[in-house]
């Protein structure tokens, strides 16, 4: 599959990347284009695919999936155009933001990509020791290490990942859900169902959860929906304490209580069947 794909470097901003080529032996070059193959034959066929909702956090063996992705054309470019891009070294300044590869087929592509955590770096600094025939020795040599494994997968114009978090630092997954904005904050904090203190600052305790759970309760008109009464009603059947004033939801000002809050009213905290325990769930998809 990769026999014949160079290996390329995705460097600096996500949305402002500059890409060059890692030139390698033709050892080496085969030995990464054999893993990278066997690593994608294996991507799709030992998981169970879950399409991405922005809502669900996938189990080990699931994987996520958004069908007709736009990938930004630059990196298609690098394929068709490698000759013009620059070969990596280890002086460039900027940082490593993933390691990929890949090659058409027929009308589309297929392309591989591994997050580069800032551990892969291997610098000349301090003393580096390395093993072979029963000694160790010296090098002082500067490279990066890639892992044996993939953190998303490219084909046939859709897009299969394990981790949204780690995807989202390689492409831009913005456009496939949605958080609130800033002007989402504010017609938040002026719902009449809810009470902010003047000290709360919205927009520094939102953090991307609970900013896309925010979205989704403006979305979902949730307090035309329910009253707070009924909200607190809720929240006493399951022992989750929610506080009021003047008939309002006061809303809490810490983060961590904050996003208890809006996950349960997202329907993310909930009594155990059995010990009857209060619980956060880190994600939610309808099972029927």
């Amino acid at each position: 599959m990769f026999t014949n794909s160079n290996f390329y470097i995705m460097l600096g901003k996500r949305d402002k990347p500059e890409y060059q080529v890692l030139t390698m032996d033709k050892t080496s070059q085969n030995v990464l284009a054999t893993t990278f193959t066997a690593l994608c034959n294996s991507f799709l066929k030992t998981h169970k695919l879950i399409k991405f909702n922005g809502k669900y956090k996938p189990e080990q063996h699931e994987l996520l999936y958004i069908n007709n992705f736009s990938l930004n054309p630059h990196i298609i470019n690098c394929l068709a155009n490698d000759i013009t891009l620059n070969s990596y070294t280890p002086k460039n300044k900027h940082k490593i933001r993933s390691v990929f590869s890949g090659y058409k087929t027929n009308s589309s592509y297929v392309l591989a990509f591994q997050y580069f955590h800032k551990e892969q770096h291997l610098t000349n600094k301090g003393l580096q020791f390395f093993y072979s025939k029963d000694t160790f020795s010296i090098e002082k040599k500067q490279g990066i290490s890639i892992l044996n494994k993939l953190d998303c997968l490219y084909k046939n114009n859709t897009l299969y990942f394990k981790s949204f978090i780690i995807t989202n630092r390689i492409l831009n997954l913005s456009k496939y859900y949605r958080v609130a904005t800033n002007d989402d904050l504010q017609v938040f904090s002026q719902l009449k169902e809810l009470y902010f203190d003047q000290n709360i600052n919205l927009k520094d305790l939102s953090d991307t959860i609970i900013r896309r759970k925010i979205a989704e309760l403006l979305d979902y008109n949730f307090f035309t929906n329910f009253t707070v009464k009924q909200i607190k009603k809720e929240a006493k059947e399951i022992g989750y304490d929610i506080h009021s004033k003047n008939n309002k939801i006061v809303i809490p000002n810490t983060r961590k209580e904050l996003k208890t809050l809006v996950k349960f009213l997202s329907n993310e905290v909930y009594k155990g069947a059995f010990d009857k325990k209060l619980r956060e769930s880190n994600s939610s998809r309808y099972l029927m």
